[in-house]
């Protein structure tokens, strides 16, 4: 079940400025023109705890193939003017990874804590195998890589396992100065 529009969570992140940006996640979810790569992400929901809140990611991660290296990951930001025009977007941030394998194990990467908190294998080869997300919390200190402000966003996430596509992954939030 995609996520999208399903919540509109928040929290308050620090900017590039030290002003406090509110973000708000629309989607996580599986490339919808992609949903038969070897690995799956599947049932992602995003999950408010009223006491504090903060919110929570649930779902699966399904490895179905063994990813080798080499493996590259790219990630694709569009910054918008509008969520409800998709044609007002424009690139504003992309980064490649070209050894996934080798960075695994690293720690203070992009996704050091993702990796930790669903328990995958942190060397190469993983899989097959399903990993299960579980109450996953988001701080504000993992949105420190990108300089947002009052914007809508998309990000497009993508492997690459010896040529071969192998996930796609797509969200979008917004953001708005607090």
């Amino acid at each position: 079940m995609p996520l999208e529009h399903v919540i509109a969570q928040q929290f308050a992140a620090p900017s590039s400025s030290g002003k406090k940006i509110q973000v708000e996640v629309d989607t996580w979810e599986q490339c919808t023109d992609k949903p038969d790569l070897p690995v799956m992400f599947q049932d992602i929901e995003v999950r408010r705890i009223p006491e504090t809140g903060d919110f929570v990611f649930n779902g699966v991660i399904n490895f179905t193939e063994t990813v080798h290296s080499p493996w590259k990951m790219t990630v694709e930001m569009n910054k918008c003017l509008s969520n409800a025009n998709m044609n007002t977007c424009t690139p504003f941030f992309s980064t490649e990874v070209k050894d996934v394998c080798s960075k695994l194990p690293q720690e203070n990467q992009m996704w050091t804590k993702f990796i930790k908190d669903i328990k995958m294998k942190r060397n190469c080869p993983v899989g097959p195998e399903v990993y299960h997300i579980t109450d996953m919390g988001s701080e504000p200190s993992d949105m420190k890589y990108f300089p947002l402000d009052n914007s809508f966003y998309t990000v497009t996430v993508t492997g690459f396992s010896k040529g071969k596509e192998i996930y796609c992954m797509y969200v979008t939030f917004q953001t708005k100065m607090a």
